[in-house]
């Protein structure tokens, strides 16, 4: 299973550093209605070891992350003060987060259970974490959940079984978070699923996985049409390179979109897709000469937006009127910039973390927003671990 990352560097400069070594830090927020800004980068991690894999989701308009530092799962999300401590929710990795209507945040993670790599669940709420769930249990290692909530509060869990013959792709589903069915999905034998749901409340997943065991990967999806599932419809269709690091969202309309980062004469290239009634059409491509452009993500809100990685640059852009409007700059550094993760409120908010390097020169996770105000509130102190 392929595992991307990226070069990390040097301390976030400008004021952010500043504030950072003197252990105080100040949150610009934009408020919604005023010119558009992306507010200034809050370090939410801050220790002295590497933080990775940051997950995110809106609960009630309030953002939530998870990450992972050495092998244990930390916490914290906005409050009417700011944001709150950090929590320490347990051993674990690879985290995915999807919120639920009834303000609950569902979690899906990597941990080691009766001695094997199990996806466990486990949900929030004010009262704090439940106690995990074993989805998986298997005797193959599990990796890379994803998960999706249904309008009617049905969760929908997806992952891959390291088989010795083939990584497989599962699907389980559950109406409690307690009881669940699983399975494998048909004819899904590869890495990376991601899953969403639409407003009928069925599940769509997209995966990568090479036609043969020697060949690069393609990425593939399929959706369930309320009685089965459908064949493997190949998104990226490249057969001769390779795609990986693929996202999967439905715009507002129920319009499945599929991005993903494609390696082209030795360069990363962003390229996206969406799905008509016609099939998956040919992508647009993101590409910037003599640099890698990569890992992107999308989320939807009241939008479909979209970010990525370009050189030292973390980029953002949304779709309007059936078009993508022109990219912004979040944060730029020299050092690096990886693994971003994105969150669209229905108010329009936008929101993205990623991981860069800290003032102990060790991997943190940061976060910004997005609005439409000029008008700002700031939030100071915020504690630091």
């Amino acid at each position: 299973m392929r595992v991307l990352w990226r070069a990390f560097g040097c301390v976030v400069g400008g004021l952010v550093s500043a504030a950072l070594a003197l252990a105080w830090l100040i949150w610009v927020q934009p408020a919604i209605g005023a010119t558009s800004a992306w507010s200034a980068p809050v370090n939410l991690s801050q220790t002295r070891v590497d933080s990775a894999s940051p997950a995110v989701a809106l609960v009630s308009g309030r953002l939530h992350v998870v990450w992972e530092e050495s092998g244990q799962l930390y916490h914290r999300y906005q409050t009417d003060a700011g944001w709150s401590a950090v929590t320490a929710i347990g051993s674990g990795s690879e985290p995915a987060l999807a919120a639920g209507g009834d303000g609950r945040l569902h979690l899906v993670y990597v941990d080691v259970f009766g001695g094997n790599a199990e996806a466990l669940y486990r949900s929030w709420t004010a009262a704090g974490w439940t106690a995990a769930v074993n989805i998986s249990r298997t005797t193959a290692p599990s990796a890379t959940p994803g998960i999706a909530i249904a309008t009617d509060g049905r969760r929908h869990v997806v992952w891959v079984e390291d088989t010795l013959a083939n990584p497989w792709v599962f699907y389980a589903e559950s109406s409690d978070g307690l009881l669940w069915e699983s399975g494998p999905l048909l004819d899904a034998f590869g890495t990376n699923p991601q899953v969403v749901v639409d407003a009928a409340d069925r599940p769509h997943v997209l995966w990568a996985e090479p036609y043969s065991f020697n060949d690069p990967l393609d990425l593939f999806y399929s959706r369930w049409t309320g009685s089965e599932w459908t064949l493997p419809e190949d998104v990226s269709d490249t057969p001769a390179t390779s795609s990986s690091a693929g996202s999967l969202a439905l715009a507002p309309d129920g319009t499945p979109w599929a991005t993903w980062q494609e390696e082209v004469s030795g360069w990363s290239q962003v390229w996206t897709s969406f799905r008509s009634t016609a099939g998956w059409g040919a992508p647009s491509v993101l590409a910037q000469a003599n640099t890698d452009v990569a890992e992107p993500a999308l989320a939807v809100g009241d939008r479909l937006a979209q970010v990525w990685v370009a050189g030292d640059t973390l980029r953002a852009r949304w779709l309007a009127n059936g078009a993508w409007g022109a990219a912004e700059s979040v944060w730029t550094d020299t050092g690096g910039i990886g693994q971003p993760a994105l969150a669209v409120g229905t108010d329009g908010k936008m929101w993205v973390a990623w991981v860069g390097t800290g003032p102990s020169g060790a991997h943190d996770v940061f976060v910004s927003g997005r609005s439409n105000s000029a008008e700002s509130r700031t939030y100071l102190p915020l504690s630091l671990r």
